[in-house]
C-alpha cells in the first residue's frame, strides 16, 4: 500500500501487482465492450435516422412522381471511416504518386510549399465536409451522424437552378433545428 504525501503525485497503481496476462485479458475484454457500445450507437444512429428518413422518401417519390423500386439501403459511418472511405473514393481517382506529381508541380510555380501532404489535406477537407453521399456502386446512401461541428460555424448552401426554393428553405431550416434552434422564433424576432 502506498502513503500519499500532499503535493506529490500518487504512484501508478494500474498494472501493479497484476500479471501481464491479466491486463492483457482486461484490456481485450475492454476492447470488446468498446465494440459492442459502438454497434449500439450505431444501431441507435440507424433507427433514429430512419424517422427523419421516411418523410423525406416520401416527399422526393411526390416530387417525382415514381415510387422507389426498391427500399433505399442505408448505412451510417463515423467521421474515421468516413475519412477512410475518402482516401478509397480518392485512390480510385488518383494515385499517390499523381498527388505528389501534382503537389510537385504546385510547389515548383510557387503555389505550395515544398513536399506539402496534398492527398492527405484535400481527404482530410472532403472528410470534413461530408454528411452524406449516395455509393452507386453499393447503392445506399451514406451518412454520418458527427458531421455538423459543435461550436459556431459558416455554412454555405449552394443549388442549381433547378433546385425548387423549397428545398434551399427546407435545407437552412434543418440546419437550425439540428442546433435546437426554433425558426419560429427566429422569424417572430
Amino acid at each position: 500500500m502506498a502513503v500519499l504525501e500532499p503535493g506529490k503525485p500518487a504512484p501508478p497503481t494500474h498494472a501493479e501487482g497484476y500479471s501481464t496476462a491479466a491486463v492483457a485479458t482486461v484490456t481485450t475484454e475492454n476492447e470488446h465492450l468498446r465494440d459492442i457500445l459502438t454497434e449500439h450507437d450505431h444501431e441507435k444512429a440507424l433507427a433514429a435516422n430512419k424517422a427523419l428518413r421516411e418523410p423525406v422518401e416520401k416527399q422526393v417519390a411526390e416530387i417525382r412522381g415514381l415510387e422507389f423500386k426498391e427500399p433505399i439501403g442505408y448505412q451510417v459511418l463515423n467521421r474515421k471511416q468516413i475519412k477512410q472511405t475518402m482516401a478509397g473514393k480518392m485512390a480510385e481517382v488518383f494515385s499517390e504518386k499523381e498527388f505528389r506529381q501534382m503537389a510537385d508541380a504546385m510547389a515548383a510555380i510557387g503555389l505550395l510549399p515544398a513536399h506539402y501532404p496534398l492527398r492527405e489535406k484535400y481527404i482530410d477537407l472532403l472528410s470534413e465536409q461530408v454528411a452524406a453521399f449516395y455509393d452507386q456502386h453499393q447503392h445506399k446512401e451514406v451518412e454520418t451522424p458527427d458531421w455538423l461541428p459543435s461550436g459556431k460555424v459558416t455554412v454555405g448552401v449552394t443549388a442549381g437552378a433547378s433546385c425548387p426554393n423549397n428545398l434551399i428553405e427546407d435545407t437552412i431550416r434543418r440546419l437550425f433545428e439540428l442546433r435546437g434552434i426554433s425558426v419560429q422564433r427566429l422569424l417572430a424576432n
